[in-house]
């Protein structure tokens, strides 16, 4: 046993650097970005440093009769990660950040559940490859095995393979990486498609400890649209249409209110970026061309602008691009009118941001995510401004204001509405903020009536946007899931977690509204 009273000798298996038991780190480690009730904290925080040593933790923890939280990257904030039980483990699994294959020929890499998207990244620039699978804004420090068990929205495109320790400590690894004889994790669907089991399963089924993505070259060409429209309504119906045709790239729609911060949050620091990456790449002459457009444009360029539509258009040619921003332009123009095109030229220069998780004046933030049928978009759009509306006098009283960020994907429409308020700014986003902001917004006094009134009034929104037809990724603790399952699956769900952990051990709590 450790030092301390009833627990594991953890250090003998990470060492001793690896495991802290200190209040600070206890609460510092078991708090996400939001606020829950019933939170508790754990016993120990422990960081391993590969997979053995993952399987030795879980078996001793699974011993002791502790149960077992995992945290990645730590920008949870549907409390994936914050402890709901007494008699728990957090296990920290940053320290398994290794990339172990690269493999060019046969387009796939291989890496460790706690490395970043833009550690993985850099590790692929010089090799003209990226991930089909797209990942996080937050990836400068979301990981990989946390996009992966919380879920994100897309299809989990280029997902090849997971390794997984299991609550008794056994490693399973999925698709071809499983057979003894060769075991090349190229592709996926070798047999039942395990892993489809394990992603945003929110670790309830195993922990994720690698992943193997399909790599495809960067684009040879790429192009950029934006568009402004009066109203919600008009920006939702130009992005079911632009969804429809499936074109490669992404898309972002902005309230009025992200429409005009947009440009001021981090915009000198994304023409300086885009300047480097013209003077790495080919395309110099229109890489710097177009960042003297930004800095000539300065700050001004979304003047007057209400909803707005950012397009991004990938291609095989400046041709193929071109033909395809003219396809995206009669649909959105149908409804709204072309912009300048700055913003998603900065925000593709500068891809990873944590900025957004507070207010442009440090104000607390929480989004909910909600995926909606292409055919029911407009109608929530119009559901969404009704309950805002119906709640307006209240959230004045406690000075809540919301915002949207939306986004479309073949099939749905992503609308992401997210409340801001004036509270107290936790450590937590201190340490992932600049320092000039940290200085700024550190020391900010509590509001716990505003607070409380959040929790209430996110609850109460995610209601509006089920009745409209939602479903949600990242569910953790945020969402209900289990409930809202028709009997035969959610008997079949309850005999696959209790096959796979029968005690319960591995993230209690999650999946389970």
């Amino acid at each position: 046993m450790s030092a301390v009273a009833g627990l594991p000798d953890f250090a003998a298996i990470v060492g001793a650097a690896a495991v802290r038991t200190d209040a600070d780190s206890l609460e510092y480690f078991s708090r996400d970005i939001f606020f829950w009730e019933g939170a508790r904290l754990p016993r120990a925080v422990v960081a391993p440093g590969d997979a053995a040593q993952v399987q030795s933790v879980v078996r001793a923890c699974a011993q002791a009769g502790l149960r077992i939280v995992c945290r990645g990257g730590g920008m949870s904030y549907s409390g994936g990660y914050v402890p709901h039980v007494d008699d728990c483990v957090v296990l920290d699994l940053r320290r398994l950040d290794r990339v172990r294959e690269l493999n060019v020929e046969d387009q796939y890499v291989t890496v460790e559940a706690g490395c970043t998207w833009m550690a993985l990244s850099a590790a692929l620039e010089p090799t003209g490859l990226r991930p089909l699978f797209k990942p996080p804004y937050s990836g400068i420090h979301s990981t990989v095995g946390g996009a992966l068990s919380q879920g994100v929205a897309d299809e989990m495109e280029g997902l090849l393979g997971v390794e997984v320790v299991l609550a008794d400590g056994t490693l399973l690894r999925t698709g071809s990486g499983a057979r003894r004889d060769d075991p090349s994790p190229f592709f996926r669907n070798f047999g039942p498609d395990l892993a489809g089991l394990f992603v945003a399963d929110g670790g309830r089924l195993g922990i994720k400890t690698a992943a193997t993505l399909a790599l495809a070259p960067r684009p040879r060409a790429t192009g950029y649209a934006s568009f402004a429209f009066e109203s919600f309504e008009a920006l939702v119906r130009a992005m079911v249409a632009c969804s429809r045709e499936r074109l490669p790239g992404r898309m972002m729609g902005l309230d009025p209110r992200k429409s005009q911060n947009a440009p001021r949050v981090g915009f000198r620091d994304a023409i300086q970026t885009l300047a480097q990456v013209a003077l790495a790449r080919p395309g110099i002459a229109a890489g710097l061309r177009d960042a003297m457009s930004l800095a000539a444009a300065g700050r001004n360029f979304m003047e007057g602008v209400t909803w707005s539509l950012h397009l991004t258009l990938e291609g095989v040619s400046e041709a193929a691009v071109a033909d395809a921003i003219a396809v995206q332009r009669a649909h959105a123009t149908r409804e709204g009118r072309e912009i300048p095109n700055l913003l998603p030229m900065a925000l593709a220069a500068k891809p990873y941001s944590v900025r957004g998780f507070l207010g442009p004046e440090g104000e607390r933030w929480v989004p909910t995510n909600s995926m909606i049928p292409l055919s029911r978009g407009e109608a929530a759009a119009r559901a969404v401004q009704r309950f805002f509306e119906e709640q307006r006098a209240q959230m004045q009283r406690h000075g809540l204001w919301e915002s949207y960020m939306l986004a479309a994907r073949p099939g749905f429409v992503l609308v992401e509405p997210s409340f801001y308020w004036r509270d107290e700014v936790s450590r937590l986003h201190l340490d992932h903020l600049d320092a000039a902001s940290a200085a700024r917004f550190a020391g900010r006094a509590p509001d716990p009536a505003a607070r409380e009134y959040a929790m209430r009034l996110r609850q109460d929104l995610v209601r509006c946007l089920d009745a409209n037809g939602a479903v949600h990724v990242q569910l953790a603790k945020a969402y209900a899931w289990r409930s809202r399952l028709n009997p035969g699956t959610a008997e079949a769900w309850d005999r696959i977690a209790a096959a796979l952990d029968p005690r319960g051990l591995l993230n209690p709590g999650n999946l389970a509204r």
